[in-house]
């Protein structure tokens, strides 16, 4: 499953005081535990820090018996003031287990105005600067289940570049950001 949190996180364009904080987790917690709790694994954009992706698991555990686990990765918009964003992942620690979580970088000969420390070598320049999540996660079946008892499945949580601005230059960068996480697949699949 996939779900946006829609700027779940402690930045002053997005719910900078405790309280309205509070109020904002628990209602994506209680959306979560009422349309999405038969996920197994729940893709999340816009959690706003790795922090926020634990939070919002601590309040599906304690409130709704859920057990999901966070899975987040820092990227450069983790820690925005303004309105941080990292995408994250959910899984039912009941029936997941994982493997590995790494974080899809990508670099171009194009400065995007993305800044990452370290990301990219010499005349290139990071693509993401909410990097997509990938995760390598073995599933258990229920006993009953005709698949087999256990299953190797990879996920690519993506959240790309918006729309909103100079769409020339977006569309540019969207286009850089799906072929380095196309090239991540192919990895995978020949791999």
């Amino acid at each position: 499953c996939s779900f946006n949190l829609h700027g779940l996180g402690k930045g002053t364009a997005q719910f900078a005081d405790a309280v309205t904080y509070e109020v904002a987790l628990q209602q994506r917690a209680a959306f979560i535990a009422s349309e999405l709790a038969g996920c197994t694994v729940l893709a999340l954009q816009e959690t706003g820090s790795p922090d926020d992706a634990e939070q919002l698991a601590a309040a599906l555990n304690s409130n709704f018996g859920l057990t999901y686990q966070a899975l987040a990765i820092e990227g450069p918009a983790s820690y925005d003031s303004e309105f941080p964003l990292t995408n994250s992942l959910l899984v039912d620690s009941a029936r997941v287990q994982v493997a590995s979580v790494a974080s899809v970088l990508g670099c171009a000969p194009q400065d995007y105005g993305i800044v990452s420390a370290g990301a990219c070598g010499q005349g290139e320049y990071p693509i993401f600067d909410r990097p997509p999540l990938l995760a390598q996660l073995t599933i258990a079946g229920p006993p009953d289940a005709p698949w087999p008892a256990a299953t190797t499945l990879w996920v690519i949580n993506n959240h790309w570049k918006s729309k909103s601005g100079d769409e020339v230059a977006n569309a540019q960068l969207r286009a850089a950001q799906a072929n380095a996480v196309a090239a991540q697949v192919q990895t995978i699949v020949t791999g």
